[in-house]
């Protein structure tokens, strides 16, 4: 099926994706606060990051940490985060977990899918359930490979432009809440709030370098990961902790520590390398 950019709505409605088109829903009880609610504890984990935000922090870290926060607002929930690039293509940089990984690395190669059509409309996009959706095949079914059924896309901005995506995904399809939404929001505009403020320079030339590094340490926290995973039969959540733990105990910055683990093992197998 052919899919049609969204349109805003002015009176702020939710931008919903449907099986059969794009429309625009609207709560049917507007005088009724429940549905519009942030969930429980989202106070706490807002209040935590807006003090992180206030002190010396690794965006990379923050990032992470933030997005596996995002179970905590949204009941079984997990989340990835693709950033622009100078070219204004769409990178994947961190998740909540490896599947989504898989599915927004999986997105960045076949360049298509909630993530990509939110960024080019620059709307919220949320589809409840890929089963009954016929849009974005490969994306699609690697989504349902994923046990995912339900994803919500939500633009990230930052001096008025468009900077990245966060993708949100559920294993349980239905409808998203606007509590969820609200919630999803709010994650969105802390991570971009993290990504600008992660130096004290704030023009935009500032912020294109702050994109491409964190692109840039995406590769190398992977790799990181991945000679822990093997090297000590770890998954990539335990891996992950281990190398948060290392960047705390040595006080040096997480992309320091996940360079130095890649550089040891390169050497390991080229000893020539570091003559």
């Amino acid at each position: 099926m052919a899919v049609r950019p969204l349109a805003r709505p002015r009176d702020g409605g939710i931008l919903y994706a449907t099986p059969s088109d794009w429309s625009v829903r609207m709560s049917d009880r507007r005088d009724d606060r429940e549905g519009r609610d942030l969930p429980r504890g989202s106070l706490e984990v807002f209040a935590k990051f807006a003090m992180a935000l206030a002190q010396p922090y690794d965006r990379d870290e923050l990032l992470q940490l933030l997005l596996e926060s995002v179970n905590e607002l949204i009941e079984d929930a997990s989340s990835g985060i693709m950033l622009a690039s100078g070219a204004g293509d769409l990178e994947f940089v961190a998740a909540s977990e490896q599947g989504v990984v898989e599915i927004e690395l999986h997105q960045e190669r076949v360049q298509e899918g909630a993530c990509y059509e939110a960024y080019r409309t620059d709307t919220l996009v949320a589809v409840d359930d890929m089963r009954t959706w016929d849009a974005w095949p490969d994306y699609r079914q690697r989504v349902l490979d994923s046990g995912k059924h339900a994803v919500l896309g939500v633009p990230m901005h930052a001096f008025g432009d468009k900077i990245g995506v966060i993708n949100i995904y559920r294993t349980t399809p239905g409808p998203w809440s606007e509590a969820e939404v609200t919630a999803a929001q709010a994650t969105a505009g802390i991570a971009a709030a993290a990504i600008v403020h992660s130096t004290d320079q704030e023009e935009q030339d500032q912020l294109r370098h702050n994109l491409e590094l964190a692109i840039e340490s995406r590769d190398t926290i992977g790799q990181a990961k991945g000679i822990l995973m093997e090297k000590h039969g770890l998954d990539s959540d335990a891996a992950f902790t281990q190398l948060r733990e290392r960047s705390q105990h040595a006080n040096r910055k997480l992309h320091e520590i996940a360079r130095q683990i890649v550089d040891e093992a390169r050497q390991l197998v080229d000893p020539d390398r570091g003559a």
